[in-house]
């Protein structure tokens, strides 16, 4: 992935590697809503940080990039780097949208955790009783796992090997009827596993609540998390997508190693049902209002409660 160091950034791009930066940390722009501490920042030089971000990029070839450095008080510094799409040269913004992948997921329990909060779900309750079609590949599964069960990495199912090559292909339905047919590798809270089919089902467990019919499942979830997630949040300009081209004229294309050019531009690729196991399409204030809350226990840059601090680990 490395290449010589030239004048330029070299002409590769990780997906998502901005957004996942905004999460991770954060650079230059401070909510107003947000008070600072009474004690000030440590002096940072941030030329220095910023270079060493440049540097990084070379060395594992992303082409642009998008950081935030967050704290519970606000947003210390924010920087862009290089271009968001190698063919128009345009530059990352702080607008720039980007598919922040698998960070979707922890966007999911926090749906689920609104309701929770509102007494509808709890995480000990059976699966089964939130949805009674709930089956499990084996009948102990389908009695024991909880909630939070399909959320927690270590439910003892493990996954198809195929299901990758599969993510756009699937209804919603057809995922949810699928878990009866993944493999059992371990009794449950053994081995970690990450099962991105099991996470996408209990992404679902709010529209299932609410008895939504399987066709409704992808849209009723995408309404749920504009109105219990993104908007709450500050994220205003979030939403679910494969795609960002119908929405905004300010996206990242993702780029990976080609044999022949280089580099070349990933094709958008349909996580249709899987959304909740990473559809989020977000821009950098949204991803570090997103860490701020996280920061702040649960509530909003804007003051608003999100989540309870009640919620066990």
């Amino acid at each position: 992935m490395s290449s010589p160091v030239t004048g330029r950034l070299p002409r590769r791009t990780l997906i998502g590697a901005a957004a996942s930066a905004a999460v991770a940390g954060g650079l230059g722009f401070r909510p107003t809503a947000v008070a600072r501490a009474q004690t000030p920042t440590p002096d940072i030089d941030w030329a220095a940080f910023d270079a060493a971000i440049r540097d990084g990029m070379h060395t594992f070839g992303v082409v642009g990039a998008a950081i935030a450095i967050v704290t519970a008080d606000g947003i210390d510094h924010r920087h862009t780097f290089g271009v968001r799409d190698l063919t128009s040269g345009a530059p990352v913004t702080p607008d720039t949208h980007f598919l922040v992948g698998s960070t979707t997921k922890s966007m999911s329990s926090l749906l689920v955790a609104t309701h929770v909060d509102d007494g509808a779900l709890a995480w000990d309750q059976p699966v089964r009783e939130v949805w009674p079609d709930f089956r499990a590949p084996s009948d102990a599964l389908t009695g024991e796992l909880r909630v939070r069960d399909l959320f927690g990495m270590a439910s003892g199912i493990g996954e198809l090997a195929s299901t990758v090559l599969h993510f756009g292909d699937l209804t919603a339905g057809e995922l949810l009827r699928s878990l009866v047919n993944l493999p059992v590798d371990n009794p449950p809270n053994v081995q970690f596993f990450y099962n991105n089919t099991l996470y996408a089902a209990g992404g679902y467990l709010p529209a299932l609540l609410n008895t939504t019919a399987t066709e409704d499942l992808e849209t009723a979830y995408a309404r749920l998390m504009a109105e219990r997630v993104y908007h709450p949040v500050g994220m205003t300009d979030a939403r679910i997508a494969s795609d960002p081209r119908p929405f905004v004229a300010d996206y990242a294309t993702g780029h990976a190693p080609d044999f022949v050019h280089g580099t070349a531009a990933e094709p958008y690729a349909p996580l249709g049902s899987y959304a909740p196991a990473g559809g989020t399409m977000a821009n950098l204030s949204g991803m570090a209002n997103y860490v701020a809350m996280q920061l702040r226990r649960g509530v909003a840059v804007g003051g608003t409660r999100v989540f309870s601090e009640a919620h066990p680990t």
